[in-house]
């Protein structure tokens, strides 16, 4: 399912952030990561997942703090709700890496009525019992998103990151951790 990732990037005074570069990645449809820096749980040790560099990307923000990215809809895998990894560098520093959630209401209608997603059966992890960050946190995380006319998912979110890197905005805790 094609989908827009449009994300706004401020500061902890809700001013723009220029310049800053948003690296993201997720899993293709059927749950794989790409890439040889990935781990074999993620990639299933496939030679094609791991000679390849597909959902991910880097882009600069305008002067607004915008970017967008076309992607798909991700994937999942076992223990792990769907999501979307990201992070955020402003010059040298990395300020943020985190991940962004849909709306568990939402992936279930794509994995219920869209292929590929339909065929692979139900996920078995919801943002209520994942293993990454916990239910407490978990809307923290998810994206706002609507269906465009043309089929697309438009997702969006404003990410808030830190003035100085010598202080910490926030944490998540979860069985897992969270960064």
């Amino acid at each position: 399912m094609p989908t827009r990732l449009a994300l706004r990037v401020v500061n902890d005074n809700c001013n723009p952030v220029p310049g800053a570069t948003v690296d993201i990645w997720h899993c293709s449809p059927g749950g794989l990561y790409s890439g040889s820096d990935s781990i074999p749980f993620c990639n299933a040790d496939a030679p094609l997942a791991l000679a390849s560099r597909w959902f991910r990307g880097v882009q600069t923000c305008d002067d607004d703090g915008r970017i967008s990215f076309d992607t798909c809809f991700p994937g999942w895998y076992s223990s792990r709700t769907i999501h979307i990894h990201f992070t955020v560098r402003v010059g040298d520093g990395e300020y943020v890496t985190s991940q962004l959630f849909f709306d568990d209401a939402l992936s279930d209608e794509i994995i219920n009525t869209q292929s590929p997603y339909s065929v692979r059966g139900q996920r078995d992890t919801t943002n209520q019992n994942d293993a990454i960050i916990d239910a407490g946190s978990a809307d923290d995380y998810i994206m706002q998103s609507a269906k465009m006319e043309d089929g697309t998912l438009l997702a969006w979110k404003t990410l808030v990151i830190r003035s100085s890197r010598s202080s910490s905005l926030c944490s998540a805790s979860g069985v897992g951790g969270g960064r």
